[in-house]
């Protein structure tokens, strides 16, 4: 799975926006290594609305297809072996390791307790549940960084869950936090928050049981509208070079893009040779 930068106050959210820069997008990779950790499930099969998410164009782009339980009569061998009880334990115990983790990490003030409680909840969303987040674009321009960026996750039976956990959360916002407003578009409610007008808007909401996070003007809208097309062609092309029976996770870098992007910025601090 895929873990993304959610933070509980709003001041650290748009701090991390602003660090979704290009030269992090190699980090953003090695948080896509957690999608394929054995923890002795079967992929659930591909939902089409979450794969249509992709940007016909972008930088970086990672899904996972969610878990179910293996099953021991499957035809497929992997899952048979995924289904045995030994490595049943094992895989829950590797859940188990990294929420006992961030709950460990945690403080003893009302604003960690909240933290180890509810922060584990979305982990384990984020480990079981199917997901994409995508870096459509990162610019730098006069005004601030202007940024594309999405996260959608299928909660299906744990909307509740998520939703409880994810208000918690908000409730930590500090009194120097932006306004939230609600916004009715595309038949979703969002919830909406901008530091300051050099800053990228952030929307949250739910379109049934589809969990939004967009980053950047107009990035909520054309999430909405892509979940009912078709995925974009180097997605479909992707996976008809590397046919996968079962796909549980995929990674997708556009290094090109990538280097437009990072080159006038390098060329000015005279480290362009270096990359």
């Amino acid at each position: 799975m895929y873990r993304f930068a959610l933070s509980t106050d709003l001041e650290t959210i748009y701090m991390t926006t602003a660090g979704i820069s290009l030269l992090s997008l190699p980090i953003l990779l090695l948080f896509s290594s957690l999608a394929s950790l054995p923890l002795a499930k079967s992929p659930l099969p591909l939902n089409p609305a979450m794969q249509a998410v992709a940007p016909p164009d972008c930088l970086w782009f990672a899904s996972s297809s969610g878990f179910a339980e293996a099953n021991f009569e499957s035809d497929n061998q992997s899952e048979q072996l995924l289904a045995e009880p030994e490595v049943r334990q094992f895989g829950n115990r590797i859940q188990e390791q990294i929420l006992l983790a961030v709950r460990r990490n945690a403080g003893s003030e009302h604003k960690e307790r909240v933290l180890s409680s509810e922060l584990p909840k979305l982990f384990k969303a984020m480990l079981s549940r199917p997901f994409v987040v995508y870096v459509e674009d990162v610019q730098l321009v006069d005004e601030g960084v202007r940024i594309a960026a999405g996260l959608v996750i299928d909660a299906g039976k744990d909307r509740d869950e998520i939703q409880q956990a994810f208000d918690r959360l908000l409730e930590l916002k500090g009194d120097d936090a932006p306004p939230i407003r609600t916004i009715e578009s595309k038949g979703v409610t969002w919830s909406a928050a901008r530091k300051s007008m050099d800053k990228p808007e952030v929307r949250w909401g739910w379109r049934d049981n589809y969990f939004l996070l967009a980053f950047g003007d107009g990035t909520a809208d054309t999430i909405v509208e892509r979940m009912q097309g078709p995925p974009p062609g180097w997605l479909d092309n992707l996976r008809r070079e590397h046919p996968v029976e079962r796909e549980s996770s995929l990674g997708y870098l556009n290094v090109a893009i990538v280097l437009d992007r990072l080159k006038p910025i390098l060329d000015g601090e005279n480290a362009w040779h270096v990359v």
